[in-house]
């Protein structure tokens, strides 16, 4: 499932082939399979564009909304639908209103009949469960309220209107301060998570939102999945650039596949390119796979080593070493200001 992305969706979480299927992964690099595994990946999803930040090529898009359906009867009760704000594969987002309380929110209602897809029947199911398990923290999505009868389910949720960090990244390159800040809300909504034994699998700049006092907010659990200590996940499942190279290679990995994500974030906030980049999907991955981090000069020639020396251990390809979000959230960014004195726009 798409986010509650209050604009128009870029690239939607990529479901991978399993570890059967044509697009398995060897522990060496196999240009065959890379490519096979890209060809499924954009047959799912938007093919990722020659550059990820360019708002032209990203492939947003408005897809159809496969029909209608009667609104819940308590929906109808408790809030006034008003103008629809997003569209998604299976359905609209609407701003409403709560006259009990005089608050407005996001609305997003999804026809069921339109989820023939035992995957996408799955995602559906993970949003609604994992963003009430994660609720209650500042930095992610709120559910409100569900809604739900023969036709259709609708997700009351906290409203994000402001531009998403897609945009916000599409724009401009941050400085380090606006980074370490923007970046600090974020751990704390991945740590929250992991706190509570859930993997997000699906970081990226889209789904990075903003209230309307600019607060971060997490969104679309669409992917997540619960993880035990000793328990690895095996599910193939990401976005390109943003995927961990465990995951593609089809292996056991942990929650750490957050940490990968938001380090690759941190990487295109500081700089305006992505760490991994390939022209094609096959090309993408075979990058990530080899997991080769540079910073050229002439892109971080203002960004600290201790910044660099963050972006190393989040962006490291063993995962035993690699960060936790915990570790994260306690090592500081050089220059690093508290959220509430960084503008993020």
């Amino acid at each position: 499932m798409g986010t509650v992305h209050l604009g128009l969706e870029p690239t939607t979480g990529v479901r991978l082939p399993t570890s059967s299927g044509p697009g398995h992964f060897t522990p060496t690099v196999n240009r065959k399979v890379v490519a096979s595994l890209a060809e499924y990946a954009a047959g799912r999803s938007v093919a990722p564009p020659p550059h990820p930040y360019n708002k032209e090529g990203a492939g947003r898009q408005t897809e159809k909304f496969g029909g209608g359906g009667n609104m819940s009867e308590g929906l109808r009760r408790d809030y006034q639908l008003l103008e629809e704000i997003g569209r998604g594969r299976f359905g609209k987002v609407f701003r409403c209103f709560r006259p009990e309380t005089g608050e407005f929110f996001a609305c997003k209602s999804i026809d069921k009949r339109a989820i023939t897809d035992p995957v996408d029947r799955e995602c559906l199911e993970k949003e609604v469960k994992f963003h009430r398990l994660a609720g209650g923290h500042p930095n992610v999505v709120q559910v409100h309220a569900v809604y739900e009868d023969e036709e259709s389910l609708h997700l009351v949720m906290e409203l994000c209107q402001s531009p998403d960090l897609f945009d916000r990244v599409s724009k401009r390159v941050f400085t380090e301060p606006e980074a370490a800040a923007l970046m600090a809300q974020l751990m704390e909504a991945i740590a929250h998570c992991h706190r509570l034994g859930v993997a997000h699998r699906d970081i990226k700049p889209d789904n990075v939102l903003f209230d309307d006092r600019d607060r971060l907010k997490l969104a679309d659990f669409g992917s997540a999945d619960c993880f035990r200590e000793g328990e690895g996940l095996r599910e193939i499942v990401g976005t390109p650039y943003y995927v961990a190279p465990e995951v593609l290679r089809s292996k056991e990995y942990n929650e750490k596949v957050d940490v990968w994500s938001a380090g690759v974030i941190l990487y295109v906030l500081l700089s305006g390119i992505p760490p991994f980049y390939g022209e094609s999907p096959a090309e993408i991955f075979e990058s990530v796979l080899r997991a080769n981090l540079r910073f050229p000069s002439r892109s971080f020639h203002s960004v600290s080593p201790a910044a660099k020396d963050l972006m190393r251990k989040m962006l490291c390809k063993e995962v035993s070493r690699r960060f936790s979000a915990e570790q994260v959230l306690s090592k500081s960014l050089s220059l690093s200001l508290p959220p509430t004195e960084t503008h993020l726009h």
